[in-house]
């Protein structure tokens, strides 16, 4: 794959040493890795793009256009993925055609997570009158469910795709902030360090349909450092109103909405 876009041997070379290069074990020992990219290398992230690219890309662009009519699509980030068809029976019939695919590249699919699930507003529609729910799925660190929006100009409904933050995502991120404060509440810079932490995480995460979560986020990053910040002693070191005007003067951040999906341009695409 390597060499149908570079020529120098003594560059792929160096590549090869890399990958072939030893590893520690569990029990500290070294051993030589055979299969795959080391855990953990540098260049990891990299080859497994470049892997994946080839393996899965280029080939569903193929398969798309010669089985699916162009119609199918397909959104990666590493290796993660959503594929989204006409029917179930097309995307039942890919499935298939990925395990064989992935079976030849070397690659195995997460049985748990490869799924086949109705979606559109078609089918949303037809389960809200059959009282079902669609069923949702997690895609980087989002949970994506069906739900109804209302046209603020006609007053139409209609049904459109929700993303907010994934609950163990977000139950994660708490705790980690919680043992995060608690450890070094003792540190001056404390309120910084966690207001570009949070800024961060606003980054990701504040937008449209996500407002609650990140409200939820925020109130509870700022609970845990008042709560730390006055257990460094057995003097409180802030009212409540104190700690506000304290981080009023740091520009702590607020959650709002930062990326409104409704007016985010849309890639053009080529083909």
């Amino acid at each position: 794959m390597l060499r149908q876009k570079i020529s120098d041997e003594r560059f792929l070379h160096l590549i090869i040493k890399l990958l072939k290069a030893p590893v520690l074990n569990e029990a500290g020992e070294a051993e030589r890795n055979e299969v795959g990219s080391p855990q953990g290398s540098i260049l990891s992230p990299v080859i497994s793009n470049v892997y994946l690219h080839y393996a899965l890309d280029t080939w569903f662009d193929w398969i798309n256009t010669s089985q699916f009519g162009g119609s199918a699509g397909m959104v990666r980030y590493a290796d993660d993925a959503v594929f989204t068809f006409r029917s179930v029976a097309d995307a039942e019939r890919f499935r298939g055609q990925l395990q064989e695919r992935f079976t030849q590249y070397g690659i195995r699919l997460n049985e748990e997570k490869t799924i086949v699930i109705p979606s559109g507003a078609i089918e949303a529609e037809k389960r809200e009158r059959a009282g079902l729910r669609m069923p949702s799925f997690t895609f980087l660190g989002f949970l994506h469910v069906w739900g109804i929006s209302v046209n603020r100009k006609t007053g139409n409904r209609f049904w459109r795709v929700k993303r907010r933050t994934c609950p163990k995502r977000f139950s994660k991120k708490m705790a980690e902030m919680k043992s995060f404060i608690k450890r070094h509440r003792h540190d001056k810079n404390l309120i910084l360090r966690v207001k570009r932490v949070t800024q961060g995480y606003l980054n990701y995460f504040a937008i449209t349909d996500n407002s609650k979560r990140i409200a939820q986020f925020v109130h509870e990053v700022r609970r845990l450092l008042f709560k730390w910040l006055n257990r460094r002693s057995q003097r409180r070191s802030f009212t409540w109103d104190q700690f506000g005007t304290l981080l009023l003067a740091v520009s702590f951040p607020k959650p709002k909405i930062l990326w409104d999906f409704f007016s985010i341009p849309r890639p053009k695409v080529y083909r």
